[in-house]
């Protein structure tokens, strides 16, 4: 039985409080949000305030989850075949 895996990346909020962290690019976090997609993982987003290192605690401040991009669980299976 397939049971798709939940990824949660954590990164701490920029100074601007706009847009993407700034140590990672746009086009780096589509490539990363885009392969785990295609392989059917729950990819959560999670943004610590800025000047504050991401830690296991950021996990647990439900205001701190940016989104949530649900997987697509049909493409995967067909893309194996």
């Amino acid at each position: 039985m397939y049971v798709p895996s939940v990824i949660q990346i954590a990164v701490e909020a920029p100074a601007s409080g706009v847009g993407l962290a700034r140590f990672v690019s746009v086009a780096h976090a589509l490539a990363i949000f885009a392969s785990l997609a295609k392989r059917g993982c729950l990819l959560e987003y999670w943004e610590e305030t800025n000047g504050a290192v991401p830690a296991i605690t950021t996990f647990d401040t439900a205001n701190k989850l940016k989104s949530s991009i649900e997987p697509e669980l049909y493409w995967p299976l067909i893309e194996s075949q």
